[in-house]
Parts: structure tokens; sequence; C-alpha cells
């Protein structure tokens, strides 16, 4: 009978930690912090990393200026969408 005394005595003691815990912290769940944004695009330096790919001897410089000009090109229709405009005309998708 000591025993199962002891024993008893000795998890309720071990679960008193438990229950002050519980009592001070609300659990959220993962999908209670679910975004329907998704995360924004990373940006890469071409510049900075064409010049390293010619540095290292993975491209040559003209691989670089036709990346570069790629590049720009792109850069430059983004902005005409962002104003309104389409970047290709509709005589050129012809």
């Amino acid at each position: 009978m000591r025993r199962y005394l002891a024993v008893f005595a000795m998890l309720a003691m071990l679960s008193i930690p438990l229950v002050a815990i519980a009592g001070e912290e609300t659990f959220i769940p993962r999908e209670a912090r679910w975004s329907p944004t998704p995360p924004a695009q990373t940006t890469v330096d071409t510049a900075g990393l064409t010049q390293l790919l010619v540095e290292k001897g993975v491209l040559t410089l003209q691989e670089q200026a036709a990346i570069l000009q790629r590049q720009s090109a792109v850069t430059a229709g983004q902005s005409q969408e962002v104003s309104g405009k389409p970047a290709v005309s509709p005589e050129k998708m012809r």
C-alpha cells in the first residue's frame, strides 16, 4: 500500500510543472500562421554574378555581354508592364 501511495505522490509531483506550463502558454498551430501571400522572390545581382563567373573562367566575356543584354531587355520589359504598356506589341507577336 505504501508503494502505491509513493508512486502516486511521485507522479503527482512530476505533473505539477506540466500543469503550470500549460496555463501560461497558448499553443498556436502552424496552420494559424498560414498566409495566402507567397514569399517574395529573391533577386540576383546579374552583373556581379556574371563578373564572378568570368573571373572563375566559367563564362567568356561574350557570354557575359549576351546575358547582361538579355537581362536589361527583360528589366525594360517589366518596367513597361508596370507602367501599363505591354512589353511586346501585338504586331510583333504575329
